[in-house]
């Protein structure tokens, strides 16, 4: 479905349209929260009397009786607790929080906020910081306040390699790195591992997302060990400064065959697994909490997700506009979100929202300049 601008102009109309099984209310999706502009929207949804909804509520028959919108947060950045939490429990608004269970820091530990009288400044930089996913005990403590729905973002939100054909190295100068602190996926002692920061000399292969990629091919795990070692062995960092050094890594390439290919049955397993063990961690972690909903990382998915999606006990899919054309046969309801800057357009009319929307947009362009999540 191509992206078209009565859509973002007039989105009860869109919503309409094109939500037919569940209400249809529009949905706004964040990454990272910038306090001034979120506490202006907060405001806003209070005056013109709109009610913040979750997909619990929807998928429940809730009464909804006046002007309602679903605002959400993917991937669960730290800015969602220190700035986003505060601003929504000051002003009674309520939200769905997409998280990847093996995204979220394992801590009890709830960091200073909003409410601490903290700098905002400071709170939005532990976005790129060491430390810039929320924990377990913060996500805990939003669950329990009634004003946070917590749902499934997938189990790590992270990359496969799709092509035997290598592109590079993991190096001093180009690390492993996608926007979005995204992890690759790679295969240890016959397991699938999500690294953050893989070791230098790992082989880099074509890439695409875990739960999207048609193929996955898996690397060979004696080749990447040798490539690794290769680099220890001779100065670790201080050799990516040894000239010809490519020469020397290729040098490893000892076999034309460095790897597999995934099987058909493998892939859909794979599938099943992620989003089953997203689902049960996530009501592990939080008592109380039901998964129902699931939001497929970038909105991609492989054609095979909603029914395995079904399978695991979900009831509607949560995506980002455009979606994609295959969602016609989905055995699930599949509920498209606009990004958060298209709520002016809600909230002031087609011609104030689309000079705030200009606005926003380009604050959402500086920060990624900056180094944020798009």
């Amino acid at each position: 479905m191509k992206r078209r601008p009565q859509d973002i102009l007039f989105p009860k109309q869109y919503f309409g349209t094109l939500v037919k099984q569940l209400k249809p209310i529009p949905a706004y999706f964040y990454h990272q929260i910038e306090a001034q502009e979120f506490a202006l929207i907060c405001e806003l949804l209070m005056r013109r009397g709109f009610r913040t909804v979750t997909f619990g509520d929807i998928l429940d028959n809730s009464l909804i009786d006046s002007p309602a919108l679903l605002l959400t947060m993917d991937d669960g950045w730290s800015s969602v607790w220190s700035v986003a939490f505060p601003l929504a429990r000051r002003y009674g608004v309520r939200f769905t929080l997409f998280v990847a269970p093996q995204m979220i820091e394992d801590s009890q530990e709830c960091r200073s906020t909003l409410d601490d009288g903290v700098d905002p400044d400071s709170l939005i930089a532990r976005d790129l910081g060491s430390r810039c996913m929320l924990t377990w005990g913060e996500v805990r403590a939003m669950h329990e306040s009634g004003l946070v729905e917590v749902q499934s973002h997938s189990l790590h939100h992270g990359v496969v390699f799709t092509s035997p054909h290598l592109s590079g190295f993991s190096t001093p100068d180009k690390p492993f790195s996608l926007p979005g602190n995204v992890p690759l996926v790679s295969r240890l002692k016959g397991k699938d591992v999500p690294e953050w920061h893989p070791c230098l000399g790992t082989p880099i292969y074509p890439l695409a997302p875990a739960l999207a990629a048609p193929r996955r091919f898996i690397e060979n795990e004696s080749f990447k060990e040798q490539c690794i070692a290769l680099i220890q062995q001779n100065g670790g960092a201080d050799f990516f400064m040894t000239e010809g050094w490519q020469d020397i890594l290729q040098k490893t390439l000892t076999r034309l065959e460095t790897g597999v290919w995934e099987s058909e049955d493998e892939r859909r397993d794979r599938y099943r697994q992620d989003l089953l063990q997203a689902k049960l961690c996530i009501e592990e972690r939080l008592p109380g909490a039901y998964v129902r909903a699931f939001a497929p990382p970038w909105g991609a998915m492989h054609t095979d997700i909603p029914a395995i999606a079904q399978e695991t006990g979900h009831k509607v899919l949560v995506l980002t506009y455009p979606l994609p054309s295959f969602i016609k046969e989905s055995p699930l309801t599949c509920y498209p979100r606009l990004k958060g800057d298209a709520i002016w357009m809600l909230l002031e009319g087609p011609i104030h929202g689309s000079i705030s929307w200009w606005k926003a947009h380009k604050r959402a362009l500086a920060r990624k300049m900056a180094g944020a999540n798009p």
